[in-house]
């Protein structure tokens, strides 16, 4: 058997998503396909640019959370090694 580590590098949170203009004072129609449905989506171009600044920095994998309180998503990224 293997043991693997995750080493922290950094969390990456992003600013209150509720406060972009296509969610302010606007109606949303998700539809009903969606499994995330407490959610709000986040731009793909957002996720790449905090998924290659991870990377840059040494991670290999990522954590995603929905922090509903704020509306914001954190990215934790590790590294994960074999030991």
């Amino acid at each position: 058997m293997k043991t693997y580590v995750e080493k922290f590098i950094e969390n990456i949170e992003t600013d209150e998503l509720d406060f972009e203009e296509v969610f302010r004072n606007n109606e949303l129609l998700t539809s009903s396909k969606v499994q995330a449905q407490s959610a709000i989506s986040i731009s793909i171009e957002e996720v790449e640019k905090i998924i290659n600044e991870l990377k840059k920095n040494g991670a290999n994998r990522v954590y995603i959370e929905y922090h509903e309180d704020h509306i914001t998503y954190i990215f934790s990224g590790v590294q994960l090694k074999e030991v």
